[in-house]
């Protein structure tokens, strides 16, 4: 019997309505995309049924940067080790990140805030196909500065 993937977020909606009875579906790399999506943007202990399950960035988060370098170096560990203990579909995952600062425009505060942008590209091997596939997310980083 072939695996579904279920595409995130969930329409529960759908399930219990009287024409479906179904949840929507995707292929193997969107769900393994949406998940890894969801893996980065969730803190570990927020998952009340699964405290290990998201990523540690968030301890880094407002850090003072002392060392570039080395702060990229605990950014890139915490991806990996959320992607090796919660994405099994895939192995030999190598991760590159682009930190770059933005400037947002808040509207509501008649100013603005500085941004760290940080392109992830994770490269891996879907165990299934045995063909390597990249993924790529963007995620913001709290406010650094307001005008």
């Amino acid at each position: 019997m072939k695996k579904q993937n279920y595409k995130l977020p969930l329409d529960i909606s759908r399930f219990f309505s009287e024409q479906g009875g179904h949840l929507e579906t995707c292929s193997e790399l969107e769900s393994i995309d949406q998940h890894i999506g969801l893996l980065l943007t969730t803190h570990c202990g927020e998952h009340g049924f699964d405290k290990e399950f998201g990523t540690r960035l968030w301890e880094i988060d407002f850090e003072n940067i002392v060392s570039r370098s080395a702060w990229e170096d605990t950014f890139v560990k915490f991806i990996s080790e959320a992607i090796e203990h919660n994405e099994k579909r895939l192995t030999e995952t190598t991760i590159q990140i682009n930190v770059r600062d933005t400037l947002q425009e808040e509207a509501s505060m008649q100013g603005y805030s500085v941004r760290k942008r940080v392109d992830i590209i994770i490269l891996g091997t879907v165990i299934s196909t045995g063909r390597q596939h990249g993924f790529k997310h963007t995620i913001y980083l709290g406010p650094l500065s307001r005008s």
